[in-house]
Parts: structure tokens; sequence; C-alpha cells
């Protein structure tokens, strides 16, 4: 506090005349308390062995063989004879033809057919048929 003071006195002293000065000012130095340390004892460590594990052994599986199949071989038995054909006239029945015809609904029945080369449309003639009904009113 003592170092404040002076410091001060000489600063306000120096404010009254017009030369510059140099003034420097010192305090003593200040020592932080030293930090504190804990020690703490290691963990104690405790190790416990475990007896290995226990292995069981199969004895091998039982394997047999047996013996071969017997093959007989004979002679083929080839029996030949005449084949039978026999000969019936093909029944034809004749009807005359089932069509029925029914007047058209009331509209118009558009029908369109274009030959494609291929290139925009399908190759071919292709045929398509629209129908727009007609309501009267």
């Amino acid at each position: 506090m003592k170092s404040l003071v002076t410091s001060l006195a000489l600063i306000l002293g120096t404010v009254g005349t017009a030369s510059a000065q140099f003034v420097q000012v010192y305090s003593p130095p200040v020592f932080a308390p030293a930090p504190t340390v804990a020690y703490y004892p290691a963990p104690a460590v405790q190790y416990s062995y475990y007896p290995p594990a226990q292995v069981s052994y199969y004895p091998p599986a039982q394997v047999s063989y047996y013996q071969p199949a017997q093959v007989a071989y004979s002679a083929p038995v080839m029996a030949y004879s005449a084949p039978v054909v026999a000969y019936s006239p093909p029944v034809m029945t004749y009807s005359a033809p089932v069509v029925a015809y029914s007047a058209p609904a009331p509209g118009t029945y558009t029908i369109r057919q274009t030959t494609g080369y291929g290139i925009f449309r399908p190759r071919g003639v292709t045929t398509e048929s629209y129908y727009t009904p007609y309501y009267p009113r």
C-alpha cells in the first residue's frame, strides 16, 4: 500500500511541471501458495484362477458297409406280331353357322388403318377402332 501512495505522489507531483519525466513503479512479487497434492494408495488387485473348460470326446460313428445288390442278366423277350389296323369311315356332321346380329348402339364408330414402316410406328398394318356413344336429348 505504501508503494501505491508513493507512486501516486510522484504522479501528482509531476503533473504541475511541463517537462516529461520517466516514472517507473516497482511492486513486490506475489507468490501463490503451493498446490496440495494428495496421494492415494494403489487399488488392491485380486487374481482369480478359473479351471480349464471340460472337453468331452465322443467315440467315432460306426460305419457299416453293405454288400452290393446282385444283378442278374437275361436275354430280352421279343415277340413279334402283325399290327392290327382297323379302318372306319370319318364321321362328319354339318350344321349351319350360328350368327347373332344385333343393332349397334347409337353413336359413332371410327375405324382407322395405318401402315407403319418401323420408324415412328410399329412395322406393318395396324387397325384401330373407336366408339363414341351418342346420347339423344
